[in-house]
């Protein structure tokens, strides 16, 4: 019951503090309903932090609402979350480019970059 409680609680911190790296199963089947009830409709820092922990619990994720969510710093996060699952040679990482800030653009070429060579240490 503490970790359930550990979990709420990390949602209502606004800050930087830490979330919990990989909850067990137990806490994260309690909390599963009130993290997607956050998801929905919670402040932008409980959203992106609750979007985190239900990842993190291998939660399952509705990404296609997040995508067009009218938050753009949710919407980012989902994008992120997208293009970690595709081919670095793949047209959406290209029409993630263009609908993004630069900021958001740096941040998918990091992780574009960091895919690619990924893959050339593979191919050694």
């Amino acid at each position: 019951m503490i970790a359930v409680a550990l979990l709420g609680l990390a949602l209502l911190v606004d800050g930087h503090h830490p979330l919990p790296a990989a909850p067990s199963a137990a806490p994260c089947d309690a909390a599963l309903a009130s993290l997607r009830a956050v998801l929905r409709s919670g402040s932008r820092p409980q959203r992106l932090r609750a979007l985190v922990l239900l990842t993190r619990c291998s939660a399952r994720v509705d990404w296609a609402p997040l995508l067009v969510d009218p938050d753009g710093h949710i919407r980012h996060a989902a994008t992120l979350h997208s293009l970690r699952r595709i081919g670095v040679e793949d047209h959406r990482w290209e029409v993630a480019l263009r609908r993004s800030s630069r900021l958001q653009r740096a941040a998918i070429l990091r992780i574009r970059r960091a895919r690619r060579m990924a893959l050339e240490r593979e191919a050694r």
